[in-house]
């Protein structure tokens, strides 16, 4: 969903929320459109410079359910993923990079593999996937990060 900010001024300042209506088995991350970054706002507040003349509608909010089935690990280089329609939307912070994408299932078979080219973004269409927990490995620049996400409809 779009996140609008718009101010006649310039300056610094700061996006915060309390998700006190939010599930707390849910992930919510705010994408600033005009830097790149993707930042949990679970973990602290966004703080960014803003210009009269940037674009209102320069963030969006991703909000997606975690799983508690795999067990969690901290990769603060790997990707944030979102299911949308059916398909994968996978983005990286920092410099675009080659990479391979593996869309794996739990008992570790490959079911789908996208090459990124010098990007940050990818889609990945998983409409015929049924639902359910995979797992999305990142090979790229001498890494490997495994990110678990939910194939939901």
């Amino acid at each position: 969903e779009p996140y609008y900010f718009e101010y006649n001024g310039t300056g610094n300042y700061s996006i915060a929320s309390t998700l006190e209506n939010i599930d707390p088995m849910w992930n919510v991350y705010l994408e600033d459109k005009i830097t790149g970054a993707m930042h949990n706002l679970r973990t602290s507040a966004y703080n960014f410079s803003h210009q009269a003349t940037n674009r209102k509608d320069r963030f969006v909010l991703h909000i997606h359910a975690l799983t508690t089935s795999v067990n969690e690990v901290s990769n603060d280089n790997g990707p944030i993923v979102a299911m949308q329609n059916g398909t994968l939307n996978v983005r990286f912070s920092g410099a675009a990079a080659s990479r391979k994408l593996e869309v794996v299932d739990l008992s570790g078979k490959v079911l789908r593999t996208v090459v990124m080219e010098n990007a940050t973004a990818a889609e990945i269409d998983l409409s015929d996937f049924a639902q359910a927990v995979y797992l999305l490995r990142a090979t790229g620049n001498g890494s490997v990060s495994v990110t678990k996400f939910v194939n939901v409809r």
